[in-house]
């Protein structure tokens, strides 16, 4: 039950999103002011018709469109039209025969103009009866989303920081956190070196999905109108292979994977050859209409994977849900023919961000695991410190000097008092190094009661020093005398196996020495 409560949480806070998102594009983009939606001719060359706002047609051939309109002085302290969303690619508006702004340029239209909107002052020029014409250089499609309208400056400067701030501002954040996010997922992919899987598939799906919301954007573009065409196309390519990629990615994700989802794959790649192959954007537009239908295809089984998953968590019913709503809109809208902000590409980037950042999670936490199993293999269970697997990652150049230390009658210690008492004497002893050692100096257990002890920045004397403070300080505090340190030191060169027989050697020195010592004064 508790389950279920979380699963029907999750759809109703996408649903709720995905409203107030929608509703926040049609309030932004909505008129606000005298509109200006009756009296309108437009027409191309000596072809003229009347139209009501907002218009749309599409045109067989690129030719400069016109649309006039007359009005009242509305009597504003500071007029201005405001143009959302305009269905062009250069504009030029006339007020009373003179030409007051312009954006683009008519014989060049290479302005990606349609999902943003411009303020045109009215200050200077205005008469009691004004007649105002918008010339619109189309490639495949002409007129307004929505209707043009007069408002007082001031007024439409706050409404189209808004507006133009969720149409661009809010993508580029996101385009650059999914560019960064897809980049992080295919270096780690590569660097696990298990073939594409999964996470490569999803950063590969990221980045072109972050590429193809650039065509969301506001831009001129300074080359021609081919080269225009050109970048058109890659943008929409990189969408066919976002939805293509997120497809993969989510079927090599799953438990429960279509085994064949081959034709889909392929149908993409033909609808991107079919992109590619255009030579005009009115061929490029009608390739498109069919092809996007592809685009849906693939989320939508994207959606229906990952809800066949057995351990699906209710968190991705929310993407689930974005793109669902999405991709029924755009269906919608197309259908219809209604002209509206669109959140697909919101709702692609934030799908894309949310199983990027699920994916680095699972990276995060396969990580984490394998890094205490490292722990657990380099270090020593009973004294917390490295053991000898660690000397692998050490480079014996480091240090100065190499100390190899043993218990004396350490067995002897044990078969007397037990090996809970040996146990102690060993974490006592590793107690007493750490004290004396600094924080650029290190002690790693080496098997059974020898102890290696690695010293930086010394000399043989001062490492003498230290060790004898050692001996000292743990002949203190053990009660049988008999047990006591020898310890070996040398200065490591290349090779830490040479060192450390080296030192063990000396080790066994200093051990007979002190056996001789001690069977000389009994």
């Amino acid at each position: 039950m508790n389950l279920i409560f979380k699963k029907c949480l999750s759809i109703l806070a996408a649903a709720v999103f995905f409203i107030i998102l929608q509703l926040s594009l049609n309030n932004a983009a909505a008129t606000d002011g005298i509109i200006l939606d009756s009296g309108w001719r437009a027409g191309f060359g000596d072809n003229s018709i009347e139209i009501e706002m907002p218009y749309r047609y599409m045109v067989k051939n690129p030719e400069l469109w016109s649309y006039s309109t007359v009005f009242k002085n509305p009597k504003l302290d500071s007029p201005c039209l405001v143009i959302t969303r305009p269905l062009s690619f250069a504009l030029e508006v006339k007020l009373n025969g003179q030409t007051i702004w312009r954006a683009a340029d008519l014989e060049k239209p290479t302005g990606n103009l349609w999902n943003h909107s411009f303020i045109v002052p009215l200050e200077y020029g205005l008469e009691e009866n004004n007649s105002i014409e918008i010339i619109s250089a189309p490639l495949h499609v002409t007129g307004f989303s929505v209707e043009p309208y007069l408002t007082e400056y001031t007024q439409a400067l706050k409404k189209n920081q808004w507006l133009n701030f969720l149409l661009d501002d809010v993508l580029q954040f996101s385009i650059g956190g999914s560019i960064c996010l897809g980049i992080i997922l295919i270096i780690l992919s590569i660097s696990r070196k298990k073939g594409f899987d999964a996470a490569f598939f999803m950063g590969v799906a990221s980045i072109t999905a972050a590429i193809y919301c650039i065509d969301y954007h506001f831009m001129i573009f300074s080359g021609s109108v081919m080269q225009f065409l050109q970048l058109k196309k890659l943008f929409l390519f990189c969408g066919y292979l976002s939805a293509g990629s997120f497809l993969v990615s989510v079927n090599k994700f799953s438990d429960t994977p279509i085994k064949n989802i081959r034709p889909v794959i392929i149908l993409t790649l033909i609808a991107c050859a079919g992109i590619a192959s255009t030579w005009s954007f009115t061929v490029l537009f009608n390739v498109f209409r069919f092809s996007n239908v592809l685009l849906m295809v693939n989320l939508l089984i994207g959606n229906f994977i990952l809800l066949r998953m057995s351990n699906l968590h209710s968190s991705f019913l929310i993407p689930l849900v974005l793109l669902t709503l999405s991709i029924g809109q755009v269906l919608l809208f197309s259908s219809l023919g209604i002209e509206g902000p669109l959140t697909l590409q919101y709702i692609l980037l934030i799908s894309t961000l949310f199983f990027s950042i699920y994916l680095l999670l699972d990276f995060n936490s396969m990580f984490r695991e394998n890094k205490k199993l490292a722990i657990g293999i380099n270090q020593d269970p009973l004294t917390g410190i490295f053991n000898r697997h660690y000397l692998k990652r050490m480079n014996p150049l480091n240090w100065d000097c190499i100390a190899m230390t043993d218990l004396d009658n350490f067995k002897y210690y044990n078969d007397t008092y037990g090996h809970g008492s040996g146990d102690k004497i060993l974490k006592l002893y590793v107690q007493i190094v750490k004290e004396n050692l600094r924080s650029n100096d290190l002690v790693m257990r080496y098997g059974g009661d020898e102890f290696l002890i690695f010293l930086s920045e010394v000399d043989s004397q001062q490492s003498q020093k230290i060790m004898q403070r050692i001996s000292q300080q743990f002949s203190d505090k053990i009660d049988d005398k008999r047990v006591g340190i020898s310890y070996g030191l040398i200065v490591p060169g290349r090779d830490i196996d040479e060192a450390i027989a080296e030192a063990d050697k000396l080790m066994y020195e200093m051990k007979r020495a002190q056996k001789s010592l001690t069977a000389a004064q009994i």
